[in-house]
This record gives C-alpha cells, sequence and structure tokens, in this order.
C-alpha cells in the first residue's frame, strides 16, 4: 500500500503533470524571496532610524547651544532654506513668443 504513494509521479493524459507547474512554482518562489527581502529590509530601517534620528537631534540640539538659539528657531530657518532653495532650483517655464 505504501508503495503507491512512493511511486515516481508522471504525467497523466490531456492534464499538468502531478507535480505542479513549474514556472508557476518559480514565480511562488521568486515573489517569496522578493517579500521576504522587503519584510527584511522594513525592519531593518526601523530599527536602524532611531539610531540616526537620536544623532541628528543631538547635532541640532548641540549647534543650537553653540549659536545660542532655540531649536524651533533652528528648525524655522531650515524650513525658509529648503523653500527658498527649492523655489530656485525649480526650472521657470518660458513662453513661447508668437512667430511673425
Amino acid at each position: 500500500m505504501a508503495g503507491k504513494y512512493l511511486a515516481p509521479r508522471k504525467n497523466t493524459p490531456g492534464c499538468r503533470p502531478k507535480g505542479g507547474d513549474p514556472i508557476r512554482d518559480k514565480r511562488r518562489k521568486i515573489i517569496t524571496i522578493a517579500l521576504a527581502v522587503l519584510f527584511f529590509l522594513l525592519a531593518l530601517g526601523l530599527t536602524v532610524y532611531p539610531i540616526f534620528s537620536s544623532r541628528y537631534n543631538a547635532v541640532v540640539m548641540q549647534g543650537c547651544l553653540d549659536a545660542g538659539i532655540s531649536p524651533q528657531q533652528f528648525y524655522d530657518a531650515d524650513e525658509k532654506y529648503r523653500k527658498a532653495y527649492k523655489a530656485r532650483a525649480a526650472p521657470v517655464p518660458k513662453k513661447h513668443a508668437p512667430e511673425r
């Protein structure tokens, strides 16, 4: 009785092989690996982010103490600088002069 379950898989007429579709299996494997890598990178980012953000905040705080300003003043100045930089970096569309 056990031999029937251990027999090698064979193609059945008019049907896919009993082992399954190899292309579908390969696709499933690729998707599984991609999701595992994505999950790993997400977990890594969530682990590393607090380390870098706390270091950045410490540097900002020390710079504010050295300059004699509050952190809010620093963030306000930084926001103004970023807005001015974006406005300067954005290309201005030129209007085409009508041809004569």
